[in-house]
This record gives C-alpha cells, sequence and structure tokens, in this order.
C-alpha cells in the first residue's frame, strides 16, 4: 500500500504544476482510467454536477491534457480522452509518486 503522505505529495505536485483543483485531477484520474468516455459518464463516476465536468474539461483541454470531440453516434454528445500531453502528465506523476514510495 502506498504511504499516504508520498500520495499526497503526488496529487499536489499535480495541482501545482498545471494549477488544477481537486475536481479537474479527478476527472483527469476518470478519463484516464475509462480510456475514452462521455462528460455524463464522468459526471455519474465522480457525482458531481454535468456543469462542473464540462468547465473542468474546458480547463484541461485548454492546459493540452485532454481531447474533447462530437460522438458519431451522437451531435449532443461530447467525447473525451487524454492528449499525448495528458498521458505524458499522469506518466510523470505516477512514476514520481511510485518512486517516493517504500
Amino acid at each position: 500500500m502506498p504511504n499516504p503522505s508520498h500520495y499526497c505529495q503526488f496529487i499536489i505536485s499535480m495541482f501545482k504544476e498545471q494549477h488544477l483543483e481537486l475536481k479537474d485531477v479527478a476527472i483527469l484520474a476518470e478519463i484516464h482510467q475509462a480510456g475514452t468516455c462521455n462528460q455524463n459518464h464522468i459526471a455519474e463516476s465522480l457525482n458531481i454536477e454535468s456543469a462542473h465536468v464540462s468547465t473542468g474539461c474546458a480547463k484541461l483541454e485548454n492546459r493540452n491534457l485532454i481531447l474533447r470531440r462530437p460522438s458519431p453516434r451522437s451531435t449532443r454528445e461530447i467525447l473525451c480522452s487524454l492528449s499525448k500531453e495528458g498521458e505524458k502528465f499522469i506518466t510523470r506523476h505516477s512514476k514520481a509518486a511510485n518512486k517516493n514510495t517504500p
């Protein structure tokens, strides 16, 4: 089990590097876990309002951490996935957390 203080340092480093809020990191983690998903899935999984997901996704997209595109199934549905930069970001912080875990 990871050392909680190291895990907290991992989360804090993500916040500081990209000036993210907790909700943004949760959204990023959910997209990472799901692969490609729509914003409703994120809202339901995290139990947060879809408006907060939308603003969080816009922030993450502006920082080039995720990609958003219309779904081929519905013009109203937006699909989210990690960008190459988002993949690197998650990998970098995951390695740092694992490195600091005894």
